[in-house]
């Protein structure tokens, strides 16, 4: 018991000094820290002059971040991560007044909560959700006719388009994206302003939407009417097109229509793909929404399949090329380079530089010059109509110049006089090592190799990350990803829900948080769960909790695994010396499918079972099953003053007055059977007795309801098993276990 209590109290200070829950602000790159600096906006996006006062107000240096949501409480987590990283130049995009004042509440009653934690003044604005007539735009964007997608895609991409246009340095970004590493110590060094736009890669010719930037203020020589402003503005302009009138495309093969009711559809980063395709070839192509054309006729209009594809691909990826960097010292100390999995491992000089290649794209000007030969489809766009024509007037209102007409034949000799830019590709993957993934990467490539991990303080980490790709299956898995890496902002999350006994997903949706959590926590203590454990061993001890939970009417803490243990670790790290000496990046670990790892350094690395990551093995809805993750329960100890596994907190497995054998010795797999009528009358005083919400009931060792469950806690048991995956783990097809 002593082993139990010492090893809690060192747990303790160790929360207590580095903090699951420590969200203060830190500057990540002092000359672009904006925390405390910005006026703000509050108000409509619409008009020409609200949107230069909004700009005006919110961006430092010239610099932006640009975000668009539909409701708040989704993007109130997104540009916390940025504002608690020092960079509160964020213009927020949502869905309405309404949805920007529940923000501005939101963190006004945060940061009286955290004064410590404030990062100033907020902006947040809308666009108009009803026309002229007052009449509900059904779209959710005006200038389009029906809703293609998310109306947020479309708010973000304008807006971008419009402050590129109005020469400021743009960064737009999805909400599950943050600034792991400092992004601006490379854009603004000789070798990243060497670039004009940045996307990360969803494959090696196709864009991801998840970041995007854009170099176009006027002191750094950009033309914010260039190809890299046509790229962003041409993309919602071709969708604003073909939501008013897709005729030619249907009659070219109804196939390219893609949406309900003969409507068109496509993602934003497939036509960002073709503006920026568009911009390679020097003319507006149609690359990637060709892509869908089925019917034989229509080939044999265009002039057959292989003409066109050798056609467009000669225009468009053919064109690709490689630019090497190099970088200095100093900057390749801090970014690693592009050797993959290990950063550190890239190749150095005798100067300690290291070279960094991007995947590049000169862009010019696009053009057509009046020509849509059929061996690129034809024409696809009829003329403009009323949305169309008022998209290109909301530009045109800006009173900024206007690029050349890629329409008007007049205008060809200004469209190839443009200056090209350059257009650069993240996140390619080369094998053993990944050109630009040191910029932007994946979860799937860096994150879940603990690159991310706040606490484990990575020599290298990706200078931007966005939680996507293989996050494994889960109900909330970005959820579950930002809590695990250290991003997920605990304290914001209470003051968003209601109050801190809601922050869980056991008890988000539950309106008796408080006396839910009241009845206990059920949790083995420290050292019990150890790598000496199978895996069969590990299920019959969290089966085992379960029972003991239900029985107990009270909340289960699903133990992490050891990280040591050998059914969480990749086939190579099953060779390593245990325990394991864990370090960043962790490949021994089966992070693919099997575990997120966390903890508060690399010599306290827990790995949680994504079994538990859904909510049936949480929330689940009989009311009588709920279970905290591994990193929640961390959380609960950081936030509650908790007894540890004292004699008045473990629970007891003799009759009163006896008290419980010492615990089992290190690495033990010896278990303690209880029967369960046993369990409830003596512990009964116990659980009445906690005197505060949150608080765990320990198993000081391995246990088993002898007999099973009884009466209607046997009922609930089964219906939480049947729900949680976990639970159920052995009676799954082989094919389902794969996932986790």
């Amino acid at each position: 018991m002593r082993q139990h209590i010492s090893f809690l109290a060192a747990l303790l200070v160790t929360l207590a000094q580095a903090g699951y829950l420590d969200t203060a602000i830190h500057c990540r790159n002092q000359e672009y820290c904006s925390a405390g600096k910005i006026e703000g906006y509050f108000g409509p996006l619409d008009k020409p002059e609200q949107i230069q006062e909004a700009f005006r107000k919110t961006h430092w240096k010239k610099e932006l971040i640009i975000f668009a949501e539909s409701a708040y409480h989704r993007a109130a987590h997104a540009i916390d991560r940025y504002r608690r990283e020092g960079y509160a130049h964020v213009l927020t995009i949502l869905s309405s007044a309404d949805e920007c004042g529940r923000l501005i509440q939101a963190f006004k009653m945060y940061d009286h909560r955290h004064p410590h934690e404030r990062a100033g003044n907020l902006s947040c604005g809308w666009y108009r959700n009803t026309d002229d007539s007052g009449n509900h735009i059904e779209s959710g964007f005006e200038y389009m006719k029906f809703q293609i997608g998310a109306a947020a895609w479309w708010w973000k991409y304008f807006t971008a388009a419009r402050a590129v246009a109005l020469g400021y340095n743009m960064m737009a970004i999805d909400q599950d994206t943050m600034m792991t590493g400092d992004f601006y110590r490379f854009a603004k060094s000789p070798a990243g302003r060497e670039y004009n736009m940045w996307f990360q890669a969803e494959d090696p010719n196709a864009i991801n939407a998840g970041t995007v930037r854009v170099r176009a203020a006027h002191l750094q020589n950009a033309n914010p009417a260039g190809p890299s402003f046509y790229l962003l503005y041409e993309a919602t302009h071709r969708a604003v097109r073909w939501s008013e009138d897709a005729s030619l495309l249907s009659a070219l093969d109804p196939a390219l229509l893609l949406g309900e009711k003969g409507r068109f559809y496509r993602q934003e980063q497939t036509i960002l793909t073709d503006t920026l395709f568009s911009c390679m070839a020097g003319r507006p192509v149609h690359r990637a929404i060709m892509y869908e054309v089925r019917r034989d006729d229509a080939w044999a209009k265009i002039g057959g399949k292989e003409a066109y594809q050798k056609y467009i691909d000669s225009l468009t990826i053919d064109r690709w090329w490689y630019k090497t960097l190099t970088l200095d010292r100093e900057l390749a100390d801090y970014v690693g380079g592009e050797a993959w999995p290990d950063m550190a491992a890239s190749a150095r000089d005798g100067e300690g530089r290291t070279n960094v290649t991007f995947r590049t794209a000169t862009l010019y000007q696009p053009h057509a010059n009046g020509q849509y030969p059929m061996l690129l489809g034809g024409r696809l766009f009829s003329d403009p109509g009323p949305l169309t024509r008022a998209f290109r007037q909301s530009f045109r209102d800006l009173g900024v110049p206007q690029m050349p007409d890629q329409d008007d034949p007049s205008q060809a000799a200004a469209a190839n006089a443009t200056k090209p830019e350059l257009f650069a590709f993240t996140n390619i993957d080369f094998g053993d090592h990944f050109r630009g993934g040191w910029l932007e990467s994946t979860w799937l490539f860096y994150g879940r190799y603990g690159y991310w991990n706040k606490a484990m303080s990575p020599r290298h980490t990706n200078l931007m990350s966005h939680v996507h790709a293989h996050l494994g299956a889960s109900d909330e898995s970005k959820v579950h990803v930002l809590q695990h890496i250290g991003w997920h902002n605990w304290h914001l999350a209470a003051s968003l829900a209601g109050g801190p006994a809601h922050i869980f997903f056991a008890t988000q949706q539950d309106e008796h948080a408080l006396m839910t959590l009241s009845r206990g926590v059920v949790a083995y203590a420290p050292g019990v769960i150890h790598y000496g454990l199978s895996r069969s061993q590990y299920l019959d001890a969290v089966e085992a909790l379960g029972q003991v939970a239900v029985a107990l009417n009270a909340v289960a803490a699903w133990p992490p695994a050891d990280c040591s243990s050998d059914w969480v670790l990749t086939e190579s790290g099953r060779n390593l010396t245990k325990p394991i000496r864990h370090t960043v990046p962790w490949v021994h670990l089966n992070t693919r499918h099997m575990v997120q790892a966390f903890g508060q350094s690399v010599d306290q690395v827990k790995c949680d079972w994504t079994g538990f990551f859904t909510y049936g093995c949480t929330r689940n809805n009989n009311g009588h099953g709920r279970g905290l993750l591994g990193v929640e329960f961390d959380a609960l100890l950081e936030l509650k003053n908790v007894h540890g596994p004292d004699a008045e907190h473990t629970l007891r497995l003799v009759a009163p007055p006896g008290s419980n054998p010492a615990p089992p010795p290190a690495l033990s797999t010896a278990v303690t059977g209880v029967r369960h009528s046993d369990l409830v009358s003596w512990n009964a005083d116990l659980v009445l007795g906690l005197s505060r919400w949150g608080q765990p009931l320990w198993l000081d060792r391995l246990v088993s309801i002898e007999g099973g469950l009884g009466g209607r806690a046997a009922a609930a048991y089964t219906a939480w098993r049947t729900q949680c995956r976990g639970l159920r783990y052995r009676e799954l097809a082989a094919n389902e276990r794969d996932d986790f």
